[in-house]
């Protein structure tokens, strides 16, 4: 009997954009869900191959062709954030995102069936919660999914959720499914900046250290918020998305029309400011002593814009996860690893 042909699914659904990752092949697309209408001709641009949107169809409902892409805003004004801090996993645009992320991971694949396990995971006060259970259940089904008219039957045949931190962990220190002695014996705090979490995680001989971690419900995306708050009023009250923010970083500065442009960098600089001293407060407060730390490492979306000013507090006491807004993914891949060989030995 030959061996079943099991794939990794990595998948990390931030509030901002989803990670996923399938052998070799990886996509950050933001965390949002469209559907196409009968009325408009939104689909001219992509059919032809111009835009990255595709269209979905979950187990044979015809009824709804939902949307997902990198350039999704550019063809439907119907795009939903999934992001929340309250029941997200309950959410029908959520599960419709777990849905075309999957399905987009399983293109990546040329069989029309797939087997598959799924490592994820989520912000570590949500481990062992209801919200847990509810999110496993999403996962951990079989589904039909039809991308840009190609079927994929998806079998699943296990999950692994796990603390989002553990995964920057994982990946810095575990390898051909073994983990470094020295991550089994140390003390590691990771500061995760996310785009609706700030997460602070102690763990200590690789278990979570409850006293010392905390979540904050607030992330990029508010910090985006402020910003465009201030530049709104400085264009006269017209509206500014943090998309159009954190599309502006390089330079800070806000494109509001063709005709107008704002700099926003003292506005950056203050709520930064404002954001860092709030963290490290909370930090200092949950930790105390740092020097019993042996590394803090700060990852997420957010790490690339904030460690310069993270290190003026504590120099060479941080340290930047590589490609900080993958790290976690490619941790969960590796637990994912395990989890597949685990299944093979089962067959």
């Amino acid at each position: 009997m030959s061996k079943r042909n099991v794939h990794v699914m990595a998948l990390d659904f931030g509030n901002g954009f989803v990670k996923g990752k399938i052998n070799d092949e990886y996509f950050v697309i933001p965390s949002r869900i469209g559907s196409k209408t009968s009325e408009d001709n939104q689909l001219n641009g992509f059919v032809e191959g111009k835009l990255d949107v595709s269209e979905f169809i979950i187990n044979n409902n015809e009824d709804e062709i939902l949307l997902f892409g990198k350039d999704l805003d550019k063809v439907t004004n119907n795009g939903k954030d999934t992001a929340s801090t309250n029941n997200r996993y309950n959410y029908k645009a959520f599960k419709d995102l777990v849905e075309c992320s999957i399905g987009l991971l399983a293109r990546e694949i040329p069989d029309d069936v797939i087997d598959v396990v799924i490592a994820s995971g989520m912000p570590s006060n949500e481990i062992g919660t209801d919200k847990e259970h509810t999110f496993y259940k999403t996962l951990n089904k079989n589904r039909l999914i039809t991308i840009d008219g190609i079927s994929k039957t998806i079998n699943v045949l296990g999950v692994k959720l796990i603390a989002q931190p553990m995964g920057t962990l994982l990946d810095m220190h575990m390898e051909n499914g073994k983990v470094y002695k020295s991550f089994t014996e140390g003390k590691y705090s990771v500061l995760d900046f996310g785009s609706g979490t700030t997460i602070i995680d102690t763990y200590q001989n690789m278990k979570r250290v409850d006293e010392e971690s905390f979540v904050i419900n607030k992330g990029m995306i508010d910090f985006y918020k402020k910003i465009a708050s201030h530049v709104s009023k400085k264009a006269e009250g017209s509206p500014v998305t943090p998309r159009q923010i954190e599309k502006g970083l390089e330079l800070k500065t806000c494109e509001i029309s063709k005709r107008m442009s704002i700099d926003f960098s003292e506005d950056f600089e203050k709520e930064q400011e404002n954001v860092i001293e709030s963290v490290m407060s909370s930090f200092e407060t949950v930790i105390g002593n740092i020097n019993t730390i042996d590394r803090v490492v700060v990852t997420g979306g957010g790490a690339n814009v904030h460690f310069k000013a993270l290190s003026k507090y504590y120099p060479n006491i941080f340290e930047m996860a590589e490609d900080s807004q993958l790290s976690n993914v490619r941790g969960y891949e590796k637990l994912g690893e395990l989890l597949k060989k685990k299944v093979e030995n089962e067959d």
